[in-house]
């Protein structure tokens, strides 16, 4: 069955739809999606709007009891923040490396412990 009011959410709208529905607030969502609070706000006055509904509760009720929603809210993944290192070589590793090697390729192995 075709949803009309689902259909016509925009990507950017389904992406804030998708924090909204794990109780991230808009500022939380502006940080996630790295938008303004302004235009998360902006988003979420059109999603209320085309989807005929006042508040988060109905977009959490409707999320919950139309498969199709669900479906492309579930489709839609926000943007992974890259992660950003600096890796310093001593200057003697790094000339030993050029040195012997012609075509120097250097690989690394990062373990990241998230334990508490």
């Amino acid at each position: 069955m075709k949803n009309p009011q689902v259909n016509s959410l925009s990507t950017a709208e389904l992406l804030v739809v998708a924090e909204l529905i794990k109780g991230v607030t808009a500022k939380g969502a502006a940080k996630i999606l790295e938008l303004s609070v302004h235009t998360i706000n902006a988003h979420k006055r059109s999603i209320h709007r085309k989807m005929h509904i006042d508040n988060t509760a109905q977009l959490v009720a409707r999320y919950h009891s139309d498969a199709q929603f669900r479906y492309l809210v579930e489709g839609t993944q926000a943007p992974q923040t890259p992660l950003k290192a600096t890796i310093t070589l001593e200057r003697e590793a790094l000339e030993q490396i050029l040195a012997n090697d012609d075509n120097p390729q250097i690989t690394l192995s990062v373990t990241i412990n998230l334990g508490k």
